[in-house]
């Protein structure tokens, strides 16, 4: 027999193909393979039988100080693996072509199972050496080892009869003379992972090992790593998606301790290995199968199995409703209607809202605060009032969905919205609206088509009265009295950012964006272009217009040093201008969208999105003697997307989208603190403003305009917590910037951005 004693330890890793040698495809992608080995500074002493991962272990109970790992266990270095073989990660099993003394080998990478050892080899017997002579427990060396090519050697030292195979590049006869398996004209290939052959380390055919890709399911592995899908089970990669019932499955691709659990009629063991949690005479029991059968009390419902049903299925007891409500062997819903028992009762506090609902009832129309679907059900709520004030509220919801309450004070089933609330990033949705005494309240709150959650069920529910230290209308507030003031813009298209009012209350009110600018009189009628006028371009106008007396401002979006603020007159309009009138270094770290005036100084924030920033605010003189002027950085704030600047003596005002934060900044700390968190904060554009009842230099109230046309207040400011509410609404159109503010006629104004009036409140 042909070289019998050394192919009997390679035979194994060969796999026979077609006659012909194979034309190799391109090799596949195996992709990273990473583990996170890492250990923190200063580890506790590893407990190597405590059956946790801890210490300087890189397996459970082995690697680092403990005892090595088998194969298949993480690992940083050799030292880690009983087979001292440490790669991608992972403790291999010992093979033949490691470089490593390990496994049943009596030297390195021969013997034992392995291929004859070459002279200098360790060895206990004649029969594990290439010279069949075992000396002193070393083999002696043989004729494949003198130098030449002699003998049937097809090479120097290799091919033939009797010596080890040849590796790539050398002579060969066929391919039992390469330890590739493939002689092509000749010539030995290296061994490959798209050469057709098992070889190398390979558990099969190119795939598998320290080299070569993970192999597909249903070939051949040692350990977990060898597989695609990271299984290995007795010798073979099994997957969950076969189509073949294997391993330890119970049904075909499910069950078991691997594999997923099974859906309705799959064969089990154990109730973990159904999908319903029910393994009933080795059967995962169907509670969806379109029959009333086992205990239902209805169709797939009810009895001792399956969920309670739903609203109107039938019922013997509570505990077969989902809403456990059954009356008359019907059960009811929580939420669901109008009707007297389903709508849910509200008290004040934090309450868990279990709600049966199983249709869209009432808000089919749409609604004001948001143009997205609704996808339904409506959870139907009341509340009736106990105090003359407002009420507060907030509920739970997914991050990335938009969910949607109307509050209406009408009969339930008529939305007449007293309030209308959405949001689609944050965690918790908030409102508030005024109340009155004996009056009852009635909340729908929906999931819509933006986003992938549906209304979660359970969701937490808090609500508080609450009678606020400040009224509109009263103690010098701005009131809730709504006046429209025609304009000449009526039939003109443009985007709107700002609203800004001078000083004077029979003055103008500046209305524009990054490419118009108009100015209005406070009472309305003919606008006057401010671009035309000044020779401005879309490079010079922005998202901010700044009145300081009779010098006006426009602020460009620019991210540069130079270009962010222009003084377009310095007489309060009787003549127009065009001048660059500042430099800022080093550059800001952002655009600025806000900016307001202290009398003797403008200021401007940044308008900062990265988390790793902070929002800046900066000086710049006013009436500066010469043009540009040096603008001063004066403080930055640890809050992103801040628009909107209001100040007083002592605290510079902002609002911040992230967290939806109206914050109050110190002037000379730059100590912040959260005024509110309830209005619905815009990313692009909000408006503030600060009013100061008593005249002691402090802001007492805060008007706040978002993206969307209402207008906010938030009073008690030195109290622990400040009060919001909202003062007025005049449409609910969204992308609708701008709030000026009159302090001298405590008049707030508005544009609606549909009908291009003036909105004046007071």
């Amino acid at each position: 027999m042909r070289r019998a004693s050394f192919l009997l330890a390679f035979s194994a890793l060969i796999t026979t193909a077609c006659d012909g040698e194979p034309v190799i495809p391109p090799l596949p992608d195996r992709g990273p393979m990473t583990l996170d080995a890492g250990v923190d500074a200063g580890p506790p002493e590893p407990v190597c039988d405590d059956g946790v991962r801890a210490g300087d272990e890189t397996g459970i109970d082995c690697g680092g100080s403990c005892p090595a790992c088998e194969p298949g266990n993480p690992c940083r270095e050799a030292q880690d693996c009983s087979s001292g073989v440490c790669e991608r990660s992972f403790c291999l099993v010992a093979s033949c072509t490691d470089g490593v003394r390990n496994g049943s080998e009596t030297g390195t990478d021969c013997g034992g199972d392995c291929a004859l050892c070459p002279g200098g080899e360790t060895c206990t017997s004649n029969d594990e050496c290439l010279s069949g002579r075992c000396r002193g427990g070393e083999c002696a060396a043989s004729s494949c080892e003198d130098g030449r090519q002699n003998g049937s050697e097809t090479d120097i030292d290799c091919g033939g009869d009797m010596c080890p195979q040849c590796a790539g590049g050398l002579s060969c006869l066929d391919r039992d003379d390469c330890v590739s398996g493939i002689c092509a004209a000749g010539e030995c290939t290296s061994p490959a992972c798209n050469d057709r052959r098992q070889n190398q380390d390979e558990t099969s055919v190119d795939c598998g090992g320290s080299i070569c890709p993970a192999c597909r399911d249903g070939l051949a592995c040692n350990i977990d790593v060898d597989c695609e899908n990271m299984r290995c089970i007795s010798g073979g990669c099994v997957s969950c998606m076969d189509r073949v019932r294997n391993a330890d499955e119970t049904g075909v691709d499910c069950g078991g301790p691997t594999c997923g659990a099974c859906v309705d009629g799959q064969t089990c063991v154990a109730d973990a290995d159904c999908l319903n949690g029910s393994c009933l005479d080795g059967l995962c029991v169907s509670c969806m199968d379109g029959e009333l059968n086992q205990d239902e009390t209805d169709i797939d419902c009810g009895g001792s199995l399956c969920a309670g049903c739903l609203i109107g299925g039938a019922c013997t007891v509570d505990a077969d409703c989902a809403s456990e409500d059954c009356q008359m062997g019907q059960c009811r819903g929580r939420g669901d209607t109008c009707a007297p028992g389903d709508v849910i009762v509200l008290t004040t506090g934090t309450q868990t809202i279990n709600w049966v609902a199983s249709r869209n009832d009432y808000l089919t129309a749409g609604v004001s605060c948001t143009g997205t679907s609704i996808d339904g059900p409506d959870v139907v709520m009341q509340y009736t009032a106990t105090v003359d004030g407002f009420v507060s509220w907030e509920m739970t919801k997914p991050a990335s969905t938009r969910y949607v309450v109307v509050v209406s004070d009408a009969p339930c089933g008529t939305t007449a919205e007293l309030s209308c609330v959405t949001d689609y990033s944050p965690t918790v949705l908030r409102g508030q609206f005024p109340v009155t005494t004996g009056t009852t309240y009635t909340f729908y709150v929906a999931d819509t088509t933006s986003g992938t959650m549906p209304l979660v069920n359970p969701f937490d529910f808090t609500l508080n009265e609450v009678v606020p230290p400040c009224a509109p209308g009263s103690g010098g507030m701005v009131g809730t009295t709504v006046t429209r003031l025609s304009t000449s813009l009526s039939g003109t298209s443009f985007s709107e950012y700002y609203l800004v009012a001078d000083d004077s209350p029979t003055g103008y009110l500046y209305v524009g964006g990054s490419s118009n600018t108009y100015r209005i009189p406070k009472v309305g009628g003919m606008a006057e272009d401010i671009e035309a006028l000044a020779s401005l371009t879309f490079s010079e106008q922005g998202y901010e217009l700044a009145v300081a007396g009779s010098e006006v401002f426009t602020v460009d979006s620019t991210s540069s040093s130079t270009g962010r603020l222009y003084r377009i007159t310095s007489d309060g309009g009787a003549t127009w201008t065009r001048q660059d009138y500042a430099t800022f270094s080093p550059t800001p770290s952002d655009d600025f969208r806000s900016a307001v005036s202290d009398g003797t100084d403008l200021y401007l924030i940044t308008h900062e999105f990265t988390t790793t920033v902070s929002t800046e605010i900066w000086r710049v003189p006013l009436a500066a003697p010469s043009v540009p002027a040096t603008a001063t950085l004066v403080g930055s704030i640890p809050h992103r997307y801040c628009t909107g600047l209001a100040l007083d003596t002592r605290y510079f005002y902002t609002a911040c989208q992230t967290g939806d934060e109206v914050v109050r900044v110190d002037r000379t700390t730059f100590a912040t603190e959260v005024m509110s968190g309830l209005i619905d904060l815009s990313s692009t554009r909000n408006a503030v403003h600060a009013h100061d009842l008593d005249t002691d230099g402090v802001a007492d109230v805060l008007y706040v305009n978002s993206a969307t046309e209402a207008a906010h207040f938030i009073c008690g400011l030195d109290t622990a917590a400040p009060f919001t509410g909202p003062l007025v609404s005049w449409g609910g159109s969204t992308s609708n910037y701008g709030l000026a503010f009159d302090a001298a006629s405590a008049t707030l104004y508005g544009w609606d951005d549909d009908t291009r009036e003036i909105i004046q409140i007071r």
